[in-house]
């Protein structure tokens, strides 16, 4: 009897077993649980706890709104600083807070996880919704023509006398609808001296704002090239829109298309330019350089033509679209009251300028048309800025 209560006791310090589970003939079950995988938070959990995550934000500025008053009643003088610096960490706080909130209750949605891990490689781009809207077009256009002015400042001949008589033709024959039909020394003189010396920079510019044009801004497709064998019918390209593309990229998550399209369009673009610069007529234009400068010079004229490019696509995305005024849409006299023209500033007074003959177009003029409103609506955004003739028998 005493050994047997002995080996009672010595038992009684052990552990219980685990009571049996199976039946007879089965695999005993392990004693330790397996771990269950959290449940998934439904859409209504997801969208309360984002509402609880808000109001303890809201909470959090309504104290910190509090320290503001209280800082500047105690030290008006110097709260500034210290307010700023509150402020800036509060605000990194409030950003760590939702970034792990938002990736805590969507980290089930591959999409829209794969969409934020995109977002710093994308940036803004053309597989984004375009950005650019209507009421800064003009601007967008105006700069994008400066650009080009500055490049031919840089690299392109400056006077007139520097060009031959073959020359001067060929590039005024090439301006058709942004240079008068006329003699280069003709229009020279013609112009006021503030004027003369701009000329043919200005008509270099002018060559390649009018090729941007002719190639992004009268067809939104212009990057795409038909299959072999297909006929052209009557529609107009430059009345179709690129909405229908960004509505298409909604219902398809995958990416891969817009990227590849992205790659062609760069790739054209480059093309174009490369065509450019290798005809013999604009290399008379532009000065000798060294083999360094003509590589930064070609690079430099590559992103200005990238910029256009980008441009007119984001702007053939929207339902209103640009049209660019040229010599045959507006009044070939110069009126003071037009609504289409407006003189350059290297006229000085235009007083006197009223029913003299327009030479050339230094900037097109920007027409906005269509729109929700009135789909066959035009509304002119920007005047064509012109050069206009000076001489004391010009005036009709």
């Amino acid at each position: 009897m005493p050994r047997k209560v002995a080996k009672t006791a010595k038992k009684a310090n052990e552990p219980l077993p685990a009571e049996p589970t199976a039946v007879s003939g089965d695999r005993p079950r392990r004693t330790a649980a397996k771990a269950k995988t959290p449940k998934k938070p439904t859409s209504a959990e997801r969208i309360r706890l984002l509402e609880e995550t808000i109001a303890d934000l809201e909470k959090d500025n309504r104290t910190l709104r509090g320290k503001k008053q209280a800082l500047k009643d105690a030290n008006p003088a110097e709260d500034s600083n210290q307010l700023l610096k509150a402020t800036i960490k509060k605000f990194n706080e409030y950003h760590a807070i939702v970034g792990k909130v938002f990736y805590r209750y969507v980290e089930d949605n591959q999409f829209a996880t794969d969409q934020l891990a995109m977002d710093n490689a994308l940036g803004s781009s053309s597989l984004e919704w375009a950005d650019l809207f209507p009421y800064n077009w003009s601007k967008e256009i105006r700069c994008a023509c400066g650009l080009f002015k500055e490049w031919v400042m840089n690299h392109a001949r400056q006077e007139p006398q520097d060009l031959s008589r073959e020359q001067k033709t060929d590039l005024i024959r090439r301006l058709d609808g942004y240079c008068v039909q006329e003699d280069m020394d003709y229009i020279y003189s013609s112009l006021p001296r503030s004027l003369q010396g701009r000329l043919l920079p200005q008509l270099v510019a002018t060559y390649f704002i009018k090729d941007c044009v002719d190639r992004f801004f009268t067809n939104p497709f212009w990057w795409i090239v038909p299959q072999p064998g297909i006929q052209k019918g009557d529609a107009k390209p430059q009345d179709a829109h690129l909405w229908r593309l960004w509505t298409t990229r909604f219902a398809h998550p995958w990416a891969g298309f817009g990227s590849e399209m992205v790659s062609h369009r760069i790739s054209t673009v480059n093309s174009i330019c490369a065509d450019a610069l290798k005809q013999d007529f604009l290399q008379s234009l532009l000065r000798d350089s060294d083999p360094s400068v003509i590589s930064s010079r070609d690079d430099w004229l590559q992103r200005i033509y990238h910029h256009f490019a980008e441009i007119s696509v984001k702007m053939a995305a929207h339902l209103s679209y640009v049209q660019l005024g040229t010599l045959h849409d507006i009044d070939p006299y110069f009126r003071r009251s037009s609504d289409n023209t407006e003189a350059s500033y290297g006229h000085g007074k235009v007083d006197k300028l009223d029913g003299h003959r327009v030479l050339v177009l230094e900037q097109p003029a920007v027409y906005i048309r269509g729109g929700w409103e009135d789909p066959n609506g035009s509304v002119i955004q920007k005047k064509a800025v012109v050069y206009v003739e000076e001489r004391d028998d010009s005036s009709k």
